[in-house]
């Protein structure tokens, strides 16, 4: 059986973060786990077409990361840390999202990644990928992927075992 005792979440500040977030954080309780939330500020994936403007962006990096910091602790209050046993951490990296993603959950022994599919579809998969997509390609662990912005199912059998009656 699969043991599950550290989870990572990479979020993005999109409007489904608190989703994301909700559901690592009932699986977390769930295992008894320790609950890990990422950000990751995006280098350009075409540096040249943007030196000037990303030699502007990340000379101010130390202020993005203050300013992402700032964001995951609130988002994580919204999201009570008293259902997770083991903590909640909350990190910050620059690069590539797949990439980071990936080497932070080899680097700290994840044993789950729960992450969002926003569903790109057509020329702007084919362009930018899916960051989901390449997570759940190189990933050292098990991925959880959530399809956001829809019903969710997994609500109730998280929440406990049916009552019986």
């Amino acid at each position: 059986m699969l043991q599950i005792h550290s989870i990572l979440a990479p979020v993005d500040f999109s409007e489904h973060a608190r989703e994301v977030l909700a559901v690592a954080r009932a699986l977390a309780a769930r295992f008894e786990a320790h609950l890990d939330v990422l950000y990751v500020l995006e280098e350009p994936a075409f540096p040249s077409f943007y030196q000037a403007g990303a030699a502007a962006l990340y000379g101010k990096a130390p202020d993005l990361r203050e300013q992402a910091h700032a964001a995951l602790e609130q988002l994580i209050e919204e999201v009570s840390e008293a259902d997770v046993a083991h903590g909640i951490g909350y990190h910050v990296r620059q690069g590539q999202a797949p990439e980071e993603i990936t080497a932070f959950a080899e680097e700290h022994d994840t044993d789950l990644i729960v992450i969002a599919s926003h569903g790109l579809s057509g020329l702007t998969h084919y362009l930018l990928g899916s960051v989901a997509d390449k997570v759940l390609r190189r990933a050292p662990c098990p991925v959880f992927l959530l399809k956001v912005g829809g019903k969710s199912v997994l609500a109730p059998p998280l929440a406990g075992p049916p009552d019986a009656g």
